[in-house]
């Protein structure tokens, strides 16, 4: 490699390192700053560039490449800083006459307003930590007791502490700092710096939300071993009910008197012969036959036409008055 290359390498290193090294100026998020080209002359063409990469560029007084960006009489102005602004601004303003004039390079650094702190105790060590601020490597912190300032910087204090005390921290960054409120330490007894509804090592609200969902959880558990309880009981009363109506169903049906037809009838033995079948089923009987009317009964003789029969000693009628008596008046029956 030639000696010309490796001076140009050097050169670019050190330009790096000069950007690198150039001084941040911390600005708060939310506020606005101003760029200042320094050209007091009418500018024939403007650019403005950020790490070295053209973010504006503007010709005949017209935009012609970059991003909208507010311009006020060649400066540039950005509004509600946020850390994307971060970085190295640099513009280069050309006259009429063709010669460029560049701007003093500014390089900020963004950053947020510190949250209000506040102390938690931890009557273990004893030892005090000063919470609810987002860490970063910029951010120190100071302790007071009784309002005058103690010695160290880091988050935590103790386990020496003088006791009862009050004891408040400070925290600061760049851009702002904050003071927590100030509270009574006193280890030896009841503390009344702690909160009795604060976990150790938890702050307020992330107790109240771990005791918030422990308890719903119990709650849920609560309310599915109900159900189940409920439905079991549920369950065992059907079943019982269904095995009460199946035995009721089954002991009706046994009491429940034949409907007709369901067995043949059984006829009575015939009057006259108690024992001659002995105990033999009605169905093995014949059925009885009607009896004939004409010899169970007899036919009535029929009245003699002039008075009673004559008796055993009476002679016969003769021919004529048997000849006068009154005919019979249709024809006689036939004997069967």
């Amino acid at each position: 490699m030639s000696c010309k290359r490796l001076l140009f390498a050097l050169l670019i290193a050190t330009s790096l390192l000069l950007e690198v090294q150039q001084a941040c100026e911390y600005l708060q998020s939310g506020t606005s700053t101003t760029f200042n080209i320094g050209y007091p002359g009418p500018i024939k063409e403007l650019i403005w560039r950020r790490k070295s990469e053209m973010i504006f560029r503007m010709k005949g007084g017209k935009q012609v490449e970059g991003q909208v960006l507010e311009i006020i009489g060649g400066s540039l102005k950005l509004s509600n800083l946020t850390a994307s602004h971060d970085g190295t601004y640099e513009g280069e303003a050309f006259g009429n006459d063709g010669k460029s004039h560049k701007s003093e390079k500014r390089t900020i650094c963004v950053m947020d307003k510190v949250t209000k702190p506040k102390v938690l105790v931890n009557c273990t060590g004893p030892t005090l930590t000063c919470s609810g601020v987002t860490l970063s490597p910029t951010l120190t912190f100071t302790w007071q007791q009784n309002r005058k300032e103690v010695p160290g910087t880091a988050r935590t204090l103790g386990p020496k502490l003088k006791q009862p005390s009050r004891y408040s921290c400070t925290a600061k960054n760049q851009v702002s700092k904050e003071t927590s409120a100030e509270i009574e330490v006193d280890c030896r007894g009841n503390n009344p710096g702690q909160s009795l509804w604060t976990l150790p090592g938890f702050e307020f609200w992330t107790t109240v939300l771990i005791l918030a969902g422990g308890g719903t959880l119990l709650l849920v558990l609560f309310v599915v071993i109900v159900v189940c309880i409920c439905r079991r009981q549920r369950h065992e009363l059907n079943l019982q009910r269904e095995e009460e109506e199946l035995r009721l169903a089954n002991l009706t049906h046994c009491q429940q008197p034949h409907p007709p037809g369901h067995h043949s009838r059984q006829a009575p033995p015939p009057k006259g012969h108690p024992g001659q079948h002995g105990n033999m089923h009605s169905e093995d009987q014949p059925p009885a036959l009607p009896k004939p009317r004409g010899h169970n009964r007899p036919r009535p003789r029929p009245p003699h036409p002039q008075g009673p029969p004559p008796g055993p000693g009476a002679s016969a009628p003769t021919a004529q008055a048997q000849e006068g008596a009154t005919p019979r008046k249709g024809p006689r029956p036939q004997r069967s």
